[in-house]
């Protein structure tokens, strides 16, 4: 081949190739379709982390479908439910059980005790429950009934070895608080509203030890990681009564307003206050957020709608007797009580026949003195 003809075919080839990049293509017709796979791409498929649960579908970046449970779904299809069982906050989901059931009690030990929110413990002994709490730096404890005693630092020490350092009064009776300066030290901070610290100062019972720390209206006890809100809403069983809520868990104590499906104790509670008694159940239903209340008596945890049947069952006593008043003579009143209110309520709460002479005569003063 001669030398013209390599120089036309190598001028051709140039050509051709200038031809092929600076020639516009018409995209419609010749555009290669060419995928390209970002180096990322690549990387994040080989390194792609292994999705087993809700909390890594969650933490990829998959969305949660707001259900309840809460569910998960993977791009590629894998689907995931939430555990409601671990929480960060709240009443733990299997503690509710014990709102329409009684825990079972070691006849051994002769108590139960459970964690039934973060660091708050529960304690059920002799007809009588409190609550404690850890907090990292120490143990709060509310309340110290009599029939409980030591079994109280046995439940404690079951549970943690932290000391005890603050005792809160729910109120000032010796039944529910009379073992404080029995088991509890006599150094640590004991707290109480003012009308309570009064009643106690007076009283003078070592069994009972002074208030350190007291106030009026509303008090914040924060210990390690846990708060405590502590209120005044009224006597609505005795002076100085305490709403104790523990905002973050949604667990409230207030005690001796009623008893969880049960009637109440006798005359209402022995309320100072009727009408004090009735806005209770309101306030506490309304004001406070709460999921379970301690309500220091009886077997089960309380909630909102047990308030709602104990109030609903106060206002009908105050129905049946303004009835009977205007219907019988004075002497039949409290009988007439009695009768209705057992034809209304059997079935209904538990001891109910056992203080009903008691609500009715209360109920019959009441209602004569409006």
């Amino acid at each position: 081949m001669t030398l013209q003809m390599n120089l036309l075919i190598a001028g051709v080839a140039v050509l051709c190739f200038a031809a092929l990049v600076f020639v516009p293509w018409d995209e419609e017709t010749i555009t290669p379709k060419i995928v390209n796979t970002p180096v990322e791409k690549i990387v994040s498929d080989i390194d792609e982390p292994i999705i087993s649960n809700f909390e890594q579908c969650i933490a990829a970046g998959n969305p949660a479908m707001e259900s309840h449970p809460r569910q998960c779904r993977t791009s590629d299809g894998e689907h995931f439910v939430e555990d409601i069982s671990i929480q960060s906050s709240g009443v733990f989901l299997e503690s509710m059980k014990y709102t329409k059931n009684a825990p079972i009690i070691d006849e051994k030990k002769g108590y139960f005790v459970d964690e039934i929110a973060d660091g708050i413990y529960w304690l059920v002994a002799s007809g009588y429950q409190v609550m404690f709490l850890t907090t990292g730096e120490g143990v709060i404890v509310i309340d110290a009934p009599q029939p409980i005693g030591e079994k109280y630092l046995q439940a404690i020490q079951e549970v943690t070895d932290e000391p005890i350092t603050h005792m809160i009064y729910s109120h000032s009776h010796a039944d529910h608080t009379g073992a404080a300066g029995q088991i509890f030290p006599s150094n640590i901070e004991y707290i109480a509203h003012q009308d309570t610290a009064d009643i106690l100062v007076s009283e003078n019972d070592p069994n009972r030890p002074i208030p350190t720390i007291t106030f009026d209206d509303t008090y914040t006890l924060s210990v390690g990681n846990q708060v405590l809100e502590l209120s005044y809403i009224g006597a609505f069983h005795s002076e100085g009564d305490m709403i104790i809520l523990a905002p973050k868990q949604k667990v409230v104590m207030a005690v001796d307003l009623f008893h969880p499906d049960a009637a109440p104790y006798r005359a209402f509670g022995v309320t100072v206050n009727l009408d004090t008694h009735i806005e209770a159940h309101d306030t506490l239903v309304n004001d406070f957020d709460f999921d379970v209340l301690i309500s220091g008596h009886e077997q089960i945890l309380g909630t909102k709608n047990h308030i709602k049947i104990d109030k609903e069952f106060v206002l009908s006593m105050m129905d049946i007797t303004t009835q009977a008043i205007g219907m019988v003579s004075s002497d039949e009143v409290i009988q007439r009580c009695v009768d209705d209110t057992m034809e209304q309520w059997q079935g209904k709460l538990n001891d109910l026949e056992k203080y009903m002479v008691e609500h009715c005569t209360a109920m019959k003063e009441y209602v004569l003195s409006q």
